[in-house]
């Protein structure tokens, strides 16, 4: 598998490149769980063989960015943009050919997980308030996020300061 960036557009002719790479015969028949609340730095268990891994702290953020896939019946965030004083992380797809939207960064931020649809697990909605009933998680500053996904679903794991310890 590869993966090509090209920061300069058609001008450019330098590119990076990034190969990832698995051993097909380690491939398990796995089994989708419900949400998932293993380890951090392992995949998730499930039919999907490729994940991809992000991770960011929320300590020193001071603006969130949401990636919204409105062209999707279920209208998962697939993916956020934390915005520091001097860097960015993103966490997930980010995307510009879909949805971008701010939300206000207050000391607690909430995410909402599903498993309601075909595609698998994803992220409904990041926010600064639960919304509806369902599976919240809080988020505070000193958390760090780990975002799994691919081009169809998401899985987020919160892990506290406790868990780093």
């Amino acid at each position: 598998t590869g993966v090509y960036y090209n920061n300069i557009e058609i001008a450019s002719a330098s590119h990076f490149r990034l190969n990832l790479t698995y051993n097909i015969q380690e491939m398990n028949d796995w089994v989708l769980s419900n949400l998932y609340s293993g380890d951090i730095n392992s995949p998730p268990n499930s039919i999907i063989p490729q994940w991809f891994y992000s991770s960011a702290l929320l300590d020193g953020a001071i603006q969130i960015r949401l990636c919204i896939d409105k062209q999707k019946q279920h209208v998962p965030c697939i993916g956020i943009l934390l915005v520091y004083v001097d860097h960015e992380e993103s966490l997930g797809q980010w995307r510009y050919d879909r949805d971008i939207e701010d939300i206000v960064l207050l000391a607690l931020i909430y995410v909402f997980s599903s498993n309601d649809s075909t595609a698998g697990p994803y992220v409904r909605v990041v926010g600064s308030r639960e919304q509806e009933e369902g599976d919240w998680r809080e988020i505070t500053g000193t958390d760090r996020i780990v975002w799994w996904f691919t081009s169809e679903c998401s899985i987020v794991v919160i892990r506290t300061a406790e868990q780093a310890s």
